[in-house]
């Protein structure tokens, strides 16, 4: 009976910390602020966003550059300004930026509303679009970029993927 017994205890148990690991998991949750094939003079990758610079770059301020002196508001000539979304208290803002490509059809989106995070480090779920080889294609310069707003505690690092990674202190 007390074999029995410690069998039963010991399932219970092994059940109980396999339930509480799947609960251990915590999310980030993501959302699309903003997304455009003109975002001024940005490089190709990863940065932080001050709240206060969103509005620069979506062209509703006449100060046209972030605190690094660069220039935000770059916008095809037609173009109007675009609102500038509610954000939460507790969202951090995320640049992702292509660089600056010689035509159109290039783009990034948000994949997903939702990531885990995994060792303190979440993955973007990116879709980064680029023209077919030999498709025709506009000839401009444009430099596609996605604001993301981040939801969530208990992440140190960004990644996304080939366009490198930022820290939470940068």
């Amino acid at each position: 009976m007390t074999i029995i017994h410690n069998a039963v205890l010991l399932a219970s148990l092994t059940a109980l910390m396999a339930c509480t690991a799947e609960h251990s998991v915590r999310h980030v949750s993501l959302r699309s602020l903003h997304q455009s094939a003109y975002c001024g003079g940005e490089a190709a990758g990863l940065r932080w966003l001050a709240r206060e610079h969103l509005a620069d770059l979506l062209g509703n301020t006449g100060a046209g550059q972030d605190l690094r002196g660069q220039h935000l508001a770059e916008r095809h000539l037609d173009a109007a300004p675009a609102s500038v979304p509610p954000i939460a208290d507790d969202e951090k803002l995320v640049l992702v930026s292509l660089g600056q490509k010689n035509s159109g059809g290039y783009g990034v989106a948000l994949a997903g509303h939702q990531t885990d995070i995994r060792d303190g480090v979440i993955d973007l779920p990116l879709d980064i679009q680029q023209p077919a080889p030999g498709s025709m294609q506009t000839m401009q310069l444009t430099k596609p970029c996605l604001v993301i707003g981040l939801r969530g505690e208990g992440f140190s690092r960004v990644n996304a993927g080939s366009l490198g990674s930022v820290t939470v202190n940068d």
